[in-house]
């Protein structure tokens, strides 16, 4: 499998450009962007979110997690993650795991972490353990067209802070982290 059916048909009904990764089979899309050889600044991915009104994409940068606060900000809902399983069941055409962050192609709203939207490349999950997709900025934006746009994401907690990204941490941030604890 290289790219979901679903995800193939909405970029090319949109004439969206993209190139295919490929890289061994792996169980984890994180493993999978370690065994691509690229820059993980330039991945994005995928977080689902569930309500009662539905579902909706966060799509956010590989070193970012999604501030729950900020989507319910932006968007005005109370969000929770959704489960594996679920989230396996909407992409019933990807592989466990793999889910593209073009909700676009799965009829799911998206709200972008706006950094994102600034990328000059972007790296993604294809639907399948064994290929990455690639697409210049341009197209990116293309494929998140329509999706809202806020400062969804703070830096994942598991990345080591002491590397470049730690001056994007706002004592905000910090705050809101002690305050989970």
């Amino acid at each position: 499998m290289a790219v979901s059916a679903r995800l193939e048909v909405f970029l090319n009904r949109k004439g969206i450009a993209y190139d295919m990764i490929p890289h061994d089979e792996v169980q984890t899309f994180d493993v999978a962007v370690s065994g691509a050889g690229v820059s993980q600044d330039d991945v994005v991915r995928a977080t689902l979110l569930i309500d009662l009104k539905g579902v909706v994409m966060a799509v956010h940068g590989f070193h970012t997690a999604i501030d729950a606060d900020a989507v319910s900000d932006l968007i005005g809902r109370r969000m929770q993650l959704l489960t594996a399983r679920q989230a396996d069941r909407l992409f019933a055409d990807c592989e466990s795991g793999f889910h593209p962050p073009i909700g676009g192609a799965y009829d799911v709203p998206v709200i972008v972490d706006a950094p994102v939207l600034r990328f000059s490349q972007a790296y993604m999950a294809s639907g399948s353990s064994n290929s990455l997709i690639r697409m210049d900025g341009r197209a990116l934006r293309l494929a998140l067209a329509g999706a809202k746009s806020g400062k969804i994401g703070i830096v994942d907690q598991a990345q080591d802070i002491g590397t470049a990204h730690a001056e994007d941490i706002t004592l905000e941030e910090v705050a809101l982290r002690l305050q989970k604890l």
